[in-house]
């Protein structure tokens, strides 16, 4: 694994405990952002070099499934894009941001996702 591959990982695995703080203290929709940015940044690790020239969170999607398709389970890409979808509403939308059950959902899917990379980035 790269070292920058591992620092990414390193980052989204700290955000998770964000997270769990963030719920705690009521504030879902930064926990949801930070879920969202553990997922992301875990992607990021997994497509290690080959995201350059990637500018948006679009792009990295885009990446990640025409790149990962086959090693990686379908279900993590759609975690990823229904955390990135969960985070936009929580950033963006006054009054519609996640509840609990949401939260809770969202946490299971990120640690899931994390736990795929290292295996993944050891192969």
């Amino acid at each position: 694994m790269s070292e920058e591959a591992q620092k990414l990982l390193d980052k989204a695995e700290r955000y998770l405990p964000s997270a769990e703080i963030l719920q705690q203290a009521g504030d879902y929709d930064s926990a949801a952002s930070r879920l969202y940015y553990a997922l992301f940044h875990a992607a990021r690790a997994m497509l290690r070099d080959q995201i350059a020239g990637v500018k948006t969170h679009q792009g990295l999607f885009i990446r990640f499934g025409e790149l990962l398709v086959k090693p990686v389970p379908r279900e993590m890409q759609r975690s990823l894009q229904q955390a990135f979808e969960r985070r936009q509403l929580a950033d963006y939308v006054a009054d519609t941001g996640p509840e609990t059950e949401q939260i809770e959902d969202l946490k299971q899917k990120a640690r899931a996702f994390l736990d795929f990379p290292r295996g993944f980035l050891t192969s």
